[in-house]
C-alpha cells in the first residue's frame, strides 16, 4: 500500500515507535499513547493524526477516514491498513494494533497471522462458551445440569466477558467478572471460574489464542475462599439439631406409611445425599450394603452405605408395598417416576415444626434434607469422640484429602462405619415406641 513520509516535529524527522525482532520495545512505544478522543475521531480533518505507538488516523480531502499502523517489521518501516474509521471504532483499532505489535514482537508476520484468523476465526467469548457447551452438554448425568453450565455463564461471565474475543481476555478480565460473587458466593463463583477455564482451554487448544490463561490460580488475584466457604456452610443447608432428630424420626414413624416418610427416613437412616436416596435402585442393595454406582455419586467415585438394621426395616416395609417402576426404582412417585426434591421437603417441614434448627440459632429457619447429613456429622463430633474423622467423612462419601489416610482407607474402614451407622440408627430411633434401644 501507499507509504507517508515520516512524521515531523518542528521541521525535523520524529524517532519512529518500534518493535525490535527480539520483541524489546523502543522506549518511545508506551510514551504518550491514546492521545485521539472519539469526539476528535468524530470531527477530525484532513490530514494524519497520531493516536501514538504508531497508530495513525488518515483523513483526506474527501472526508473519508482510516486507520494505519506505522511499525518497524523486518527492519524496515512498514505501514499496515487497519480498516475504515466508519466501521471500526477506536478502542476497536487499539486492540487490533496492539495485537499487530504483540505479532511483531513475537517475530510473527501480520500478513501470516491474518491469513490463519481468516481460515480459524477468532470467536468471542459467548460464541466460544455456547460452542464448548455444544461439544459437552451430552456428557452431564441429566439435562438439568448441562442447563446450570451455561446459565451460570450467562449470568455471571457474559455481562463482561461475553463480546470480547478470546484472544483478548486476560487473567485480569476474568477476576473483574468473578470479583462480585468471590467471596459472596463462593461455591458459585467456583464453578464459573471452572467454566470459564473449560472454555479458554478449548480457545488455546483450537490455536484461537497464543497462550493459556491461568484462570486456575486467579485465586491469588482475588484471595482465598475458605473463610468464606466456612461462613456460608454454616447456614447454607440448615440442621436440625441433632438432639432434637429421635423426636423427628419418631413423628415420621408414627404417620402414615408413605413413600415420602419411607424415602425420608432411609436418608436419615443413610446420611445420604437427596439424590442417591431418590434415585436409588434395588439392583444397588447388595445384602446389607447400598453400593451406589460411580456415575450417581457427586465425587463420580462409587460409594458404599452400611445399612442398619433400622435401614433395612425401611427397604422392607417398601417391599410390601408392591409399587413397582420401569427403571427398579426403590422410592417410587406418581407417574412410577422418582420421588421429588420437594416431596422430602415438604415432609421434613411438616414433621419437624417446633423443633430446633442449627443448634437452636434461629428458630424462623427450616430444617432441610441436606442438612440431615449436618446433624448426622455433629452428632459424630459429639457423642462420638473415639471415632476417627476419616471413618465420618468417608460415610458421608466425602473426598479423602490427606494422602496418608486415604491410603489407608481402602478397605473403607468397614468395620467402624457399620458399627457407626448402626449406632446413628439406634440414636435416631430411640424415642420410637417399637424400636428397642440399645446402648451405645
Amino acid at each position: 500500500m501507499k507509504t507517508f513520509p515520516p512524521p515531523t516535529i518542528d521541521g525535523h524527522p520524529k524517532p519512529l515507535l518500534s518493535v525490535g525482532i527480539n520483541g524489546v520495545q523502543s522506549e518511545n512505544i508506551m510514551a504518550g499513547i491514546n492521545k485521539l478522543t472519539h469526539t476528535f475521531v468524530e470531527k477530525a480533518k484532513p490530514g494524519r493524526h497520531a493516536d501514538g505507538a504508531g497508530l495513525y488516523l488518515l483523513v483526506k480531502p474527501s472526508g473519508s477516514k482510516s486507520w494505519v499502523l506505522r511499525i518497524q517489521h523486518e527492519r524496515k518501516r512498514q505501514d499496515f491498513g487497519l480498516g475504515s474509521a466508519n466501521k471500526i471504532g477506536l478502542s476497536a483499532v487499539r486492540d487490533t494494533a496492539t495485537r499487530y505489535r504483540q505479532w511483531i514482537a513475537q517475530g510473527k508476520s501480520p500478513k501470516v497471522e491474518l491469513a490463519k484468523l481468516k481460515e480459524n476465526p477468532v470467536p468471542a467469548f459467548r460464541t466460544a462458551a455456547i460452542a464448548r457447551h455444544g461439544q459437552i452438554k451430552d456428557t452431564f448425568r441429566n439435562p438439568k445440569h448441562a442447563a446450570q453450565w451455561l446459565s451460570t455463564l450467562q449470568t455471571y461471565a457474559f455481562p463482561s466477558l461475553g463480546d470480547m474475543l478470546v484472544s483478548d481476555i486476560e487473567i485480569e478480565h476474568v477476576a473483574d467478572a468473578l470479583r462480585p460473587i468471590w467471596f459472596d458466593k463462593p461455591e458459585t463463583a467456583a464453578r464459573v471460574k471452572q467454566r470459564i477455564a473449560d472454555v479458554m482451554d478449548m480457545a488455546h487448544l483450537q490455536r484461537q489464542r497464543t497462550t493459556e490463561l491461568p484462570v486456575r490460580k486467579i485465586g491469588k488475584l482475588l484471595g482465598s475462599q475458605t473463610q468464606a466457604r466456612k461462613a456460608k456452610n454454616y447456614g447454607h443447608h440448615p440442621s436440625l439439631a441433632y438432639e432434637d432428630l429421635p423426636e423427628c424420626f419418631s413423628r415420621l414413624r408414627a404417620g402414615e406409611i408413605t413413600m415420602g416418610r419411607l424415602s425420608l427416613m432411609f436418608q436419615i437412616l443413610t446420611a445420604g445425599r437427596s439424590g442417591e436416596v431418590r434415585f436409588a435402585r434395588w439392583s444397588e442393595i447388595d445384602g446389607a450394603k447400598w453400593v451406589i454406582p460411580a456415575e450417581r455419586m457427586k465425587g463420580d467415585m462409587e460409594h458404599i452405605v452400611y445399612l442398619s438394621d433400622a435401614a433395612l426395616e425401611i427397604l422392607e416395609i417398601v417391599k410390601t408395598l408392591k409399587i413397582g417402576s420401569l427403571d427398579n426404582l426403590i422410592f417410587v412417585g406418581q407417574k412410577s417416576s422418582p420421588l421429588s426434591d420437594a416431596t422430602m421437603a415438604k415432609v421434613l417441614r411438616t414433621h419437624s415444626k417446633g423443633l430446633r434448627v442449627d443448634d437452636g440459632k434461629d428458630s424462623e429457619r427450616r430444617a432441610t434434607v441436606h442438612g440431615n447429613r449436618a446433624t448426622f456429622r455433629t452428632w459424630v463430633q459429639e457423642q462420638c469422640p473415639t471415632v476417627p474423622e476419616p471413618v465420618a467423612e468417608l460415610s458421608l462419601a466425602h473426598k479423602q484429602t490427606d494422602a496418608v489416610i486415604a491410603a489407608y482407607s481402602r478397605g473403607k474402614f468397614e468395620i467402624m462405619r457399620r458399627e457407626l451407622m448402626a449406632n446413628w440408627a439406634i440414636f435416631a430411633t430411640s424415642r420410637c415406641d417399637n424400636i428397642v434401644r440399645l446402648v451405645v
